[in-house]
C-alpha cells in the first residue's frame, strides 16, 4: 500500500510543474520573453504557445489517468475484499483532488486549445 500511495504522490509532484508550465509559456509568449526568429509575428508566437499548453494538459491527464484506477475501480466483481479496502482508502484519500486536477487540465486544455487556433488573431485585436 505504500508503493501505491507514493506512487500516486510522485504524481502530485509533477502536476504543479506541469500546470505552471502550461500557464507560463503563453504568457511568456505574450510578452515576447519566448525567442523568436525576427522575421515572424510575435503573435504566432503566441498561437504556438497553445499547442504546448495543450500538450502540457494532456501530459497531466494521462498522469492522472494512470492513477485514477487506484482511487475509482472500475469492477467490484473479481476484487478481493482487500482490494476493495485499498480502493476505499485511497478513495476518500485522494479522489476529489483528482477530480479537481482533472477539472483543472481540461479547462487549460480548452483555453490551450483556444489560443492555439485564435491565438494571432487574438494578439492583433489587443495590439
Amino acid at each position: 500500500m505504500k508503493e501505491l500511495d507514493q506512487k500516486i504522490k510522485n504524481v502530485f509532484w509533477q502536476t504543479p510543474f506541469l500546470l505552471t508550465c502550461s500557464i507560463l509559456l503563453p504568457v511568456l509568449a505574450w510578452d515576447g520573453f519566448l525567442l523568436y526568429p525576427s522575421n515572424e509575428y510575435i503573435g504566432v508566437w503566441f498561437q504556438r504557445s497553445g499547442s504546448l499548453m495543450v500538450l502540457c494538459a494532456v501530459w497531466i491527464e494521462f498522469k492522472l489517468f494512470r492513477i485514477n484506477h487506484l482511487s475509482n475501480p472500475i469492477s467490484d466483481n473479481v476484487k478481493p475484499w482487500w482490494d476493495h479496502e485499498i480502493s476505499d482508502f485511497f478513495s476518500f484519500k485522494y479522489s476529489k483532488l483528482i477530480s479537481l486536477l482533472k477539472f483543472i487540465s481540461a479547462t487549460i486544455a480548452v483555453i490551450g486549445t483556444l489560443i492555439w487556433g485564435y491565438g494571432d488573431s487574438f494578439y492583433r485585436l489587443v495590439h
